[in-house]
């Protein structure tokens, strides 16, 4: 009960200083107003302080909402193009493992019939067969066979014909002895770098 006294006794202390006062402010009205006019100044100086403060505050959460928003722009970006570059890269890496394997493949069907033709060349039976077979070839294929495929052959160094030729050449002048002569003159025509041997035979 006396709390209650007491808290009764200082309510109505308080009303009644808060009463005095404002009479007071009512009956002295200069002094009223130069404690208003004081206490205005220094509440409107107050509150542009505050008001300035906040301002700066905000700008400076602005300024650092922007710098996280350019970050995540980003970081947005770099989750983007990233798997985009990495997909790139990968489809360019298949398709130079496509283009080399055609090229690969290209080059061995090339090869494999260059072999044939010379495979061909060299199981002709002969010299001269496989002298006009290496020419028929590379007339019907030109653009599969090197350009010098005929010209480079070299009869005289295909197996067994280094003899064989000459026994056929010598078969024939026993054969006809009369045109031995014409045989001999033939044989220096056709074959001029072989005709070491004649004068001999």
């Amino acid at each position: 009960m006396c709390k209650e006294i007491l808290k009764l006794s200082l309510v109505n202390r308080l009303f009644f200083t808060l009463v005095a006062l404002s009479c007071l402010s009512l009956s002295c009205p200069s002094l009223h107003g130069q404690t208003s006019t004081q206490v205005g100044a220094a509440q409107d100086s107050a509150t542009a302080n505050r008001s300035v403060e906040i301002e700066s505050k905000k700008l400076e959460l602005e300024r650092e909402k922007f710098e996280l928003e350019k970050k995540k722009a980003w970081i947005s970006a770099g989750a983007i193009a990233i798997p985009l570059l990495i997909g790139v890269l990968g489809i360019l890496g298949v398709l130079a493992q496509i283009r080399s394997g055609f090229r690969l493949k290209e080059a061995e069907t090339r090869t494999a019939f260059e072999l044939k033709a010379a495979e061909i060349v060299l199981s002709s039976g002969g010299p001269k067969k496989a002298t006009a077979l290496a020419t028929v070839l590379s007339q019907l294929f030109p653009n599969r066979l090197p350009e010098n495929f005929s010209e480079s052959f070299n009869p005289s160094i295909m197996p067994g014909s280094q003899h064989a030729d000459k026994l056929e050449f010598l078969k024939l002048a026993i054969e006809k002895p009369d045109k031995r002569a014409e045989l001999i003159e033939l044989w220096k025509e056709l074959f001029p770098w072989d005709d070491e041997w004649i004068p001999k035979a």
